[in-house]
């Protein structure tokens, strides 16, 4: 049986977290954010990719390249899909 850790992010800064089983580990991250277009989501984990720019903030394009890197160093995977009507909700398989 699959473990699934599901953690949600809300714009209260409330977060939820749970694990039943420990391998295979799924972790999902839902946020409200303004979501990712699904042209994005075919180069956002490409390194130096920022897809859209936030006032205020400092991107390099390293961090979901970093992710990635990761989950295929431990055999596993991930993806990033659009929740609609708003936030992403992202996958890491273990």
């Amino acid at each position: 049986a699959n473990s699934t850790i599901l953690v949600r992010l809300t714009a209260s800064g409330s977060a939820s977290i749970s694990m039943t089983n420990p391998c295979p580990i799924h972790i999902q991250v839902v946020d409200e954010g303004p979501g990712v277009s699904e042209e994005l989501q075919y180069r956002i984990f490409n390194r130096y990719e920022t897809g859209d720019r936030v006032v205020g903030t400092s991107q390099i394009g390293l961090g979901l390249t970093f992710c990635k890197m990761v989950a295929e160093a431990h055999g596993g995977q991930i993806s990033v899909t659009d929740n609609h009507p708003r936030g992403s909700v992202s996958l890491v398989q273990l």
